[in-house]
């Protein structure tokens, strides 16, 4: 939901043609279509947003992002979707094909997020590279921290998204989620940072 490690660029294993298909895993907020286009800053056909699963993975309440709440009238964390690995999981979402500026956009929005390529462990078989965002430690929530929320807009955003694609894929996403017992906070709120959230 940024930048991939020092370099500034996403890790693959060699440098990408720029003829060369290239897609994102989106397993959060751009499996909704109205947000993936605002993140790319182009419209989307319903046929782009292509279900996949990614293996080795499972899906977890646990990135925390500084936000302004309007019901606070005030800032705190938000708390987003991230993926922690795990042999024998498996996480669905989409393929969305992109190029390589769109995804130096996602870079700078998922600014606390590393790029790292999961070819490897999508099912959809994919005609070109796969890269999907994962939260950097310092980032992650720790026990006994406070004053974090689950944005509700958010949760319900991803359940949007993962409705559109069919009761089973729904399913599947709860399937494959973590629960949380942090509170969730309704209303509006946005990404402090104003790069970032010009991406959202």
């Amino acid at each position: 939901m940024t930048e991939a490690e020092s370099s500034g660029s996403c890790r693959h294993s060699h440098p990408q043609p720029p003829s060369e298909a290239l897609y994102v895993f989106g397993y959060g907020s751009l499996i909704y279509r109205p947000s993936a286009q605002n993140a790319l800053k182009r419209q989307l056909g319903s046929e782009e947003m292509i279900p996949a699963n990614l293996r080795g993975y499972l899906r977890c309440w646990r990135e925390k992002e500084w936000l302004y709440f309007d019901r606070l009238a005030r800032e705190a964390y938000g708390v987003f979707l991230d993926l922690r690995p795990h042999p024998e999981g498996c996480v669905n979402g989409v393929l969305v094909r992109i190029t390589e500026a769109e995804l130096g956009q996602l870079r700078l929005r998922e600014k606390n997020y590393d790029c790292i390529e999961v070819t490897s462990g999508i099912d959809a078989g994919p005609d070109g590279p796969v890269f999907t965002f994962v939260a950097r430690s310092e980032g992650l929530i720790r026990e006994g921290e406070g004053d974090l929320y689950v944005p509700g807009r958010y949760a319900q955003m991803v359940r949007s998204g993962c409705a559109e694609l069919g009761d089973e894929f729904l399913r599947q996403y709860e399937r494959s989620t973590e629960g949380h017992r942090l509170p969730v906070l309704d209303g509006d709120y946005r990404f402090v940072d104003p790069v970032q959230a010009g991406y959202v």
